[in-house]
């Protein structure tokens, strides 16, 4: 297991070094000038602008400020933001908590309704049962984040005030719990996406799992159905649904982006979002290196979830 990790690890590195080579050139080719967005174009001179581009290493061509940006990242120096008016390390840790608590809450969220969706599915298949939990997840599959995010604020905020319909309690002023409460509306904008994948997913793996001869033949040797169903079949079964959640991360860290906003959470993806549109390069290529680690990091834990669940899976 610990070799498996470092090499995991010793991989991820080349994956990093594309995704900042990436996202630097990407970032530079979005149409905008950050310069003329600091000061605005009509109050600056040549020399003004050669001053402001020095200090925000902005100065020479693309290639030369590529070298210097990668000379600086992997000590620790990921910049200074243009409009924050401070090092963009600092930025990512006071907005850290908060993209994470809505990733955490949201993947609960996928996992816990999820998979009990599936298996209702799995076990009462073409019954009235499965065709409401089919259609249950069908509809939030095409429901976006956004309209899912309004609705919610609308009903369970505005009508019936009982979660908040913006901002996030911090752990260390408002306690554990209260952070909880507060993340509750924006991880179910999130996560409802999730859950429909998880259960479609669940259901297709479970029913081919109790097709199987071992299943009928576990059931020929007496144990009862819900010991079938629920240890031999939703085991294995699970394998399939990590994968799932693999790729739901990624939507949970791109839906961050839009939800953040609309519940004025700062977090990640709202400092991406205004990274973005300020054309701010060092907030946004910090904030999109930030979702790449946790990509990156959650993806292990989750190869190494595959190997708890079924031991004959070799990690290598």
């Amino acid at each position: 297991m610990g070799k498996f990790i470092i090499k995991r690890i010793l991989t991820a590195i080349p994956t990093l070094f594309l995704a900042l080579t990436l996202v630097f050139f990407l970032m530079r080719a979005i149409p905008g000038d950050p310069i003329y967005a600091m000061i605005g174009p009509d109050q600056v001179d040549a020399q003004t602008y050669e001053e402001v581009a020095e200090r925000y290493g902005l100065a020479g061509n693309d290639f030369e400020q590529y070298l210097n940006y990668l000379g600086k990242v992997f000590t620790g120096d990921w910049g200074y933001s243009f409009f924050m008016g401070k090092p963009v390390f600092d930025c990512i840790v006071e907005r850290l908590e908060p993209t994470l608590m809505l990733s955490a809450m949201s993947l609960i969220i996928a996992v816990v309704l999820g998979i009990p969706l599936g298996v209702i599915g799995a076990t009462h298949e073409n019954s009235p049962l499965d065709y409401a939990t089919s259609i249950t997840s069908i509809i939030f599959l095409c429901i976006p984040n956004f309209v899912l995010a309004l609705g919610l604020i609308y009903i369970f905020g505005f009508k019936l005030m009982w979660f908040p319909m913006s901002h996030y309690l911090y752990m260390e002023q408002y306690g554990f719990w209260q952070a909880v409460y507060s993340m509750i509306l924006p991880a179910f904008a999130v996560g409802m996406t999730n859950v429909a994948n998880v259960a479609r997913f669940t259901r297709t793996s479970m029913i081919s799992v109790l097709q199987r001869d071992y299943i009928r033949t576990a059931r020929a040797k007496g144990l009862s159905l819900g010991k079938v169903r629920y240890v031999h079949a939703l085991k294995n079964s699970l394998g399939t649904v990590l994968t799932v959640l693999s790729s739901a991360l990624l939507g949970t860290l791109g839906g961050s982006i839009i939800v953040e906003t609309c519940f004025s959470i700062h977090g990640v993806g709202e400092m991406l979002n205004k990274g973005l549109s300020q054309r701010d390069y060092p907030l946004a290529q910090a904030a999109l290196l930030v979702m790449t680690l946790l990509f990156i990091v959650i993806n292990i834990l989750l190869d190494i979830g595959y190997k708890l669940i079924d031991p004959r899976v070799e990690l290598n």
